[in-house]
């Protein structure tokens, strides 16, 4: 009955053992998703920093422009209240600048709105990926404590073990050799469940110790 027990319990923490490797391995996996993510939007901010460079040295030049024409104005003495056809002709290319200058700030206030949802999503990604983060390490601790565990109760079994049988082997020399072959079957199946788990959980980082 004892035994069975104990392979019970074993079977229930290879069940666990194994749910726990899923998931860390999920994790990874969203977690490896959203770098890339991540990344990508970096480039695609790079771009839209790179345009709006362009077209803040537009608005200098288009400035530019605008105090030529008033220098012009200025040197040939035209005034709108002395010449209002000259006046009419610098007032309809200043409307028409200022026209196109007010086409590009638009046109930037839309990029920069379009910029800031792009960081509060990059913000919004970074927060996900952190909280999947401290999910996968404590899986990782959970996996790690649940092996401990299972070192434990396999170390305490293996003393019980030993002592009953330097017990028994004194009292009853010779008729032991049943229970003998029974503890070396237990201990050869303890040991492969230990040596797979092992195997399996390489990929998440975690030291699996195996208790001879």
């Amino acid at each position: 009955m004892k035994y069975s027990s104990v392979i019970k319990r074993l079977t229930f923490y290879k069940k666990e053992l194994s749910l726990i490797s899923s998931k860390i391995s999920r994790s990874d996996s969203a977690v490896s998703n959203l770098k890339k993510k991540i990344k990508n939007d970096e480039k695609q901010i790079k771009k839209i920093k790179k345009k709006i460079k362009k077209y803040g040295l537009l608005i200098e030049d288009l400035t530019e422009k605008i105090f030529i024409i008033n220098k012009e104005y200025k040197l040939d003495g035209i005034t709108p209240f002395k010449n209002e056809s000259n006046a009419y002709i610098i007032n309809y290319q200043l409307k028409n600048l200022l026209k196109k200058e007010e086409t590009k700030l638009l046109k930037l206030v839309r990029r920069k709105n379009k910029f800031l949802r792009l960081k509060k999503y990059l913000k919004n990604e970074q927060n996900s990926l952190i909280a999947d983060v401290n999910g996968v390490k404590r899986s990782k601790k959970r996996f790690k404590q649940l092996i401990a565990g299972l070192n434990i109760y396999i170390k305490s079994l293996k003393m019980k073990k030993d002592k009953n049988y330097n017990g028994y082997q004194s009292k009853k020399p010779g008729n032991n050799s049943r229970d003998n072959k029974k503890n070396r079957l237990l201990k050869r199946k303890v040991i492969k469940l230990i040596k797979n788990l092992k195997n399996k959980s390489r990929n998440s980082g975690v030291i699996f110790q195996i208790i001879k």
